[in-house]
C-alpha cells in the first residue's frame, strides 16, 4: 500500500498504529493532481514547482513529524487543526498517538475516545486503547478493546497480535495462540509476531516448536540481539549447545557491554566443551560484578571443566564465595554438590546435599541434587 513505510509503531506490552492504514490514503490526496485518463498521480518535484506547492495539511505534517521522532511538535500541529475541525476523527487519533508516544497514555486515552464517538469503527483507536490498557494489566479491558478493533477490521494483524498478548498474560494460552497464529497467516515475516509464537509455545512445552519459531525470526531480523539471545536461551534449554554458542557469539556482538549476554555466551561455551574460550569472560564478570553470586557459579563451573578443584582459585573456593553472598542460592548449593560427586568426594557431597536441605528448597531442586549423587554410588 502506499506510504506503508510511513507506519509508526509504539510498543511496550502491546502494538498501537500511530497514524495506520486506515490515514495512509488520507494522506495521499492533498498533494495528488488529476491525469487526463482520471488517475492521481503526485506531481513531480522541481526547484521551480516546489516553492509553489500547497502547504501539508495537519495531518499530514504531524505524520512526518511524528516518523522524525518530533511527537511534541505533531502534537502542537494536531492540537491547533482541532481548534477549527473539533470532530475530525482522525486529528483525535493523531493527538492520541502524539501523548502515547510522549508516554502520557492518560491524556491520550479521552483522545481516542473521542476519535470513537465520532467514528464508531475507527478500529486503530480501538487498538490503541486496547494497548494503553495491556500495558496497565488491565487486562479484560484491553481484550475488549483488541476484540472490538478486530470486528471492525477482521484482518486488522496488529489486533489480533495484540489480543495474543493479552491473553497470555490473562493465562489463556490456547485462545492466545489462535491469535497469534492468525496475526501470522495475515502477516508471515513480521518477527514480533514470530518472536511471540515462539516465547508462548516455550511456555507451553514445546520446545522445538519454539526453536523453530525464533529460528524464523533470526532469519527474518538476523542482527536483531534479542532475538539471538532469546534463541540461544532455548537451544541450551535442548542442549544444542554448538549451536546456542553462535546465537550467543552473534549477540554479544551487538552489546558486548550487556553482562547478561556475556555470561550467557560463556555459559554456552562451557557446555559445548569450550571452557577455554569461556574463562576470560566468566573472570571478567567476577571482576565487573564481585557481589552477584550467580557469577562466581558460573567461573566455578568454568573452573571445575578444567579440573580446578582446590586451592583459593578453584571451583570450591568459588561455590563458597557464592554462598557467602547468598547462602538460599540453589544454583549454587547443585553446583557443589555436582561437583564434589563427580570428583567423587562422596562423603563431602552428601554434607552439601545436608546443607542444601537445611535451607527447606522446592522438592524438584533436592531431587536433583539427589540425582547429581549418582555418580557416588
Amino acid at each position: 500500500m502506499p506510504r506503508a513505510s510511513l507506519l509508526l509503531r509504539y510498543r511496550k506490552g502491546a502494538r498501537a498504529l500511530a497514524l495506520p492504514l486506515l490515514l495512509a490514503p488520507l494522506l495521499l490526496t492533498p498533494a495528488a493532481c488529476k491525469t487526463g485518463s482520471g488517475e492521481s498521480e503526485p506531481p513531480e518535484k522541481t526547484e521551480e514547482t516546489d516553492e509553489s506547492l500547497p502547504e501539508a495539511k495537519p495531518l499530514e505534517r504531524a505524520l512526518t513529524l511524528l516518523e522524525q521522532e518530533r511527537p511534541a511538535e505533531a502534537l502542537t500541529v494536531v492540537d491547533e487543526a482541532l481548534v477549527g475541525a473539533p470532530d475530525d476523527p482522525e486529528l483525535h487519533y493523531a493527538r492520541g498517538v502524539a501523548l502515547s508516544v510522549l508516554e502520557r497514555p492518560d491524556e491520550a486515552v479521552p483522545a481516542y475516545q473521542r476519535a470513537l464517538e465520532l467514528k464508531p469503527d475507527f478500529f486503530a483507536a480501538h487498538n490503541a486503547l486496547g494497548a494503553i490498557a495491556l500495558d496497565k494489566r488491565e487486562l479484560d479491558a484491553a481484550i475488549a478493546s483488541f476484540q472490538a478493533a478486530l470486528q471492525a477490521k477482521p484482518d486488522f494483524a496488529d489486533a489480533h497480535y495484540n489480543l495474543g498478548r493479552a491473553l497470555i498474560e490473562k493465562g489463556e494460552l490456547d485462545a492466545a495462540a489462535k491469535a497469534l497464529e492468525q496475526s501470522l497467516e495475515l502477516a508471515p515475516e513480521d518477527v514480533d509476531v514470530l518472536f511471540a509464537l515462539a516465547q508462548l509455545q516455550l511456555k507451553r512445552g514445546q520446545l522445538d516448536a519454539a526453536i523453530e519459531r525464533a529460528a524464523a525470526a533470526a532469519k527474518l531480523k538476523p542482527d536483531d540481539p534479542t532475538v539471538r539471545f532469546t534463541l540461544g536461551k532455548m537451544l541450551m534449554r535442548a542442549e544444542k549447545y554448538p549451536a546456542a554458542v553462535v546465537e550467543f557469539q552473534l549477540a554479544y556482538q551487538a552489546h558486548p557491554e550487556a553482562p547478561n549476554v556475556r555470561q550467557w555466551l560463556a555459559r554456552s561455551l562451557v557446555a559445548a566443551g569450550r571452557v577455554d574460550e569461556a574463562m576470560p569472560h566468566l573472570e571478567a564478570l567476577s571482576t565487573a560484578l564481585p557481589d552477584q553470586a550467580i557469577v562466581w557459579v558460573d567461573l566455578a563451573d568454568g573452573l571445575a571443566g578444567q579440573g580446578k578443584l582446590d586451592g583459593d582459585d578453584g571451583a570450591l573456593a568459588r561455590i563458597d564465595k557464592a554462598l557467602t553472598l547468598d547462602a538460599k542460592l540453589a544454583a549454587a548449593h547443585l553446583r557443589k554438590i555436582a561437583i564434589l560427586a563427580d570428583a567423587k568426594r562422596c562423603k563431602p557431597a552428601r554434607k552439601a546435599l545436608k546443607d542444601f536441605k537445611s535451607i527447606e528448597p522446592p522438592a524438584a531442586a533436592i531431587e536433583l541434587a539427589q540425582g547429581s549423587l549418582a555418580a557416588c554410588k
